[in-house]
């Protein structure tokens, strides 16, 4: 009934600190369009996703040796860049779950 995917696909919800309300603009839009574009060369295809002004969700998937942990880290990094206020923009962790793997 259900097909394997390989790689995986993931459903990635990451917030501020504090779920402070940062990335509603359109600079950190633009950055995740440019990182996204940036990760195509590389095999990473960012789907669908929301920017709310607390917490991003969206769906990628990458190659057989894509490391979700690091992406994620690399995509804040990248995004952090784009957003005015006090260093600590990111709650620690994120919630990841395989959408077809």
């Amino acid at each position: 009934m259900f097909q394997r995917y390989d790689p995986p696909l993931y459903f990635v919800t990451f917030n501020t600190n504090r779920r402070r309300r940062l990335l509603a603009n359109a600079s950190v839009q633009n950055e995740l369009v440019h990182f996204a574009q940036e990760g195509q060369v590389r095999g990473i295809g960012l789907g669908r996703y929301v920017i709310m002004p607390d917490h991003i969700q969206l769906f990628v998937r990458g190659t057989l040796d894509f490391c979700l942990r690091q992406w994620v880290r690399m995509l804040r990094r990248a995004l952090s860049t784009r957003i005015v206020a006090v260093p600590s923009h990111w709650q620690p962790g994120f919630l990841r779950s395989f959408v077809a793997q």
